[in-house]
Parts: C-alpha cells; sequence; structure tokens
C-alpha cells in the first residue's frame, strides 16, 4: 500500500481555495491543477508499505495525536513555489496561523515513523497546501503571471482536530486518496 499521514483541507477552505485559482491570472496554465477534492496537507510520506505494519502505524500515530493536545486552527496565506517563482516545481498556499502546529506534528510522525524503520525527512518542514506540481520550464511571462497572485483572504481557514492515514492510488487520471485511519487530537 502507497501510505501517508496528512491533515484533510475541509470541503469549504478547498472550495474557497479553487474559487481563487479559477480567478487568478494562471488558471489556463500549461499544467493540470490537483483536485480540490484531493487537497490535503503531508506530515509524512510513507510510500509503499507492508499491510503487516499497519498495526504499529496506527501506534505511533496515536502516540503523535495524543501528545499534540487538543485541536487548532490553520490558516492559509500566501502563494508560493518551491524551489522559488522563479523556477517553479511545485506550486503552494503556505500556511500562516498554525504553522507551528503543524510542523510540531510532522516533526513527532518524523521520529516516530524512524522508529518503525522509515527514513527521516533531513530538509525542514515547510506546512503548505500543494496546488500543482510543474514538470517543464515556464516561459518567463507565466512566471510573471506566478509572481503577482495575492494571497489569500482572512476567511481561508479552518480547524484541525485529527490526523489521517492515507492510502494512495495512482492513476492516469491522478491519484486518489483513501482515508485508512482518523487519529484525533
Amino acid at each position: 500500500m502507497r501510505l501517508f499521514f496528512g491533515v484533510k483541507i475541509s470541503p469549504d477552505l478547498g472550495e474557497l481555495v479553487w474559487r481563487e485559482i479559477k480567478e487568478s491570472p494562471v488558471y489556463n496554465s500549461p499544467w493540470r491543477w490537483i483536485p480540490h477534492r484531493n487537497y490535503h496537507l503531508t506530515l509524512k510520506f510513507l510510500g509503499e508499505t507492508d499491510e503487516e505494519i499497519l498495526g504499529n502505524l496506527k501506534e505511533a500515530a496515536t502516540r503523535v495525536a495524543l501528545q499534540t493536545g487538543s485541536p487548532f486552527r490553520i490558516r492559509l496565506e500566501n502563494f508560493g513555489a518551491f524551489p522559488s517563482l522563479s523556477r517553479p516545481r511545485v506550486v503552494f498556499y503556505s500556511i500562516k496561523e498554525g504553522s507551528d502546529k503543524i510542523s510540531d506534528l510532522a516533526g513527532r510522525l518524523n521520529i516516530e515513523m524512524e522508529t518503525l524503520g522509515f527514513e527521516r525527512e533531513r530538509r525542514p518542514y515547510h506546512a503548505h497546501l500543494t496546488l500543482a506540481r510543474i514538470k517543464k520550464r515556464l516561459a518567463p511571462s507565466m512566471i510573471e503571471k506566478l509572481k503577482i497572485i495575492p494571497s489569500l483572504p482572512e476567511e481561508a481557514n479552518q480547524r484541525v482536530d485529527s490526523i489521517i492515514l492515507f492510502r494512495s492510488r495512482l492513476s492516469h487520471s491522478g491519484a486518489v486518496y483513501e482515508r485508512v485511519c482518523n487519529f484525533p487530537l
């Protein structure tokens, strides 16, 4: 099974983000946007995982959820890209409010998963909502359009009350994510 831990973006927040994208100067872009029904914040990507260790994954995620404490809010804000807006490979909205809590969840999962044999992520965690992956070099005019996309409005927020273990199934029409298990905070 291809698995990852994440936080699901609520339908209301997903709709708001999608409306903003549709109104942006890059909506008709040379890449494919991630469907808003798939919006999530990845906390820890596990990749192909043997089903036999599912119980261990659930125990570890339960510990992380209990250590985290109570639910909290996140707010999406600035448009950005990895590695940069001048050379974008992934475009996203960053997390403003709640980024420290999301980063803490990701860090705790990283440590717990390492004890189960998963490789520890060495790069610093950057809380973000991925909108698209860009495979080809962009024309300078498209890069200039990316640079002027405004921040999201104040209402681009939601409550985070659980960690989810997702299964990812890849197909020609894109990834399909299934909830395997939910871990309440």
